[in-house]
């Protein structure tokens, strides 16, 4: 028998294929000389061609934008803009009002100088009012100041601060609480102002009611419910006991009142509710 002769043994012969991309490290090297995968040189030589990101800047455009408010406006709006950072109950709302211009068109101003949108600012006074105790965010001076014109915040204002002077008018001491979930303490009767529109529930509906609708959480704390009646421009002074669980679409969270939008007529009708119409009495105990 021959005895077999041992081979030398050899290194292993590495292909293009079984080599990784030295950048991704993921697929396999296509480009030998720089040891790039496909994917890597096709975003190289993209890159070669097109040049750097180099992002657009707009400051030609910052500097035509201060010079026509200058020239329309004056020096003060811009001091007005950089004040509205940093003030607490000064908004984009005041400026508007002092130069006679919608609150968008002042926010476009107010992004277009400082690249930055005002909300940020916003959120960060409040938070400031909070920490310092300058004033209470749940006022309605506040809203109306704060929130632009047509947004739901500032249509809600509107109607706590109507419901504010009407509790003065009839020399009824009411508060503002700071903290918790009602809007007004008025003679220690902790009142939660509510307002909605009209419209049609069901199907077959004819009439449309006010739907006023109560979270239960908020249902615990709250004595009274000032429901605002737009048709008959008026507050609806309600106990909380109206606001019954058993009552037409009250499920889940959510507690719901309904009020006709107009009184009915007829000798039978209940008239549901109408009996607290303007019932500032309640809150005068």
């Amino acid at each position: 028998m021959f005895e077999q002769a041992e081979l030398p043994l050899r290194e292993p012969i590495h292909t293009s294929f079984e080599i990784l991309c030295v950048n991704c490290q993921q697929d396999q090297i296509s480009n030998k000389k720089r040891g790039l995968c496909h994917k890597c040189d096709s975003k190289r030589k993209y890159r070669e061609r097109v040049g750097p990101f180099k992002p657009k800047t707009n400051r030609a455009k910052w500097h035509t934008l201060k010079k026509g408010i200058i020239k329309k406006y004056g020096p003060e709006m811009l001091v007005d803009l950089e004040t509205a950072k940093t003030k607490p109950f000064f908004s984009l709302t005041e400026i508007a009002l002092k130069y006679g211009i919608t609150r968008e068109r002042v926010r476009q101003f107010f992004k277009g100088i400082y690249q930055e949108d005002f909300r940020k600012y916003q959120i960060a006074k409040t938070n400031r009012i909070h920490a310092e105790q300058l004033g209470c965010v749940h006022d309605p001076h506040y809203k109306m100041a704060e929130y632009k014109s047509g947004s739901h915040i500032k249509r809600a204002a509107e109607i706590e601060l109507k419901f504010y002077n009407e509790c003065l008018e009839r020399g009824l001491h009411v508060g503002i609480p700071c903290v918790g979930t009602v809007d007004f303490i008025v003679n220690n009767f902790k009142v939660d102002v509510k307002s909605t529109n009209p419209r049609l529930f069901g199907s077959r509906a004819i009439t449309k009611k006010y739907r006023y609708n109560t979270k239960k959480r908020q249902f615990k704390v709250t004595d009274f419910y000032a429901c605002f009646h737009s048709t008959r421009n008026c507050f609806f002074i309600i106990p909380k006991n109206m606001f019954a669980p058993k009552s037409i679409g009250n499920t889940g969270d959510i507690l719901s009142l309904y009020i006709n939008e107009y009184r009915s007529t007829y000798p039978t009708a209940k008239n549901k509710y109408f009996e607290y119409e303007n019932a500032w009495s309640l809150l005068a105990q």
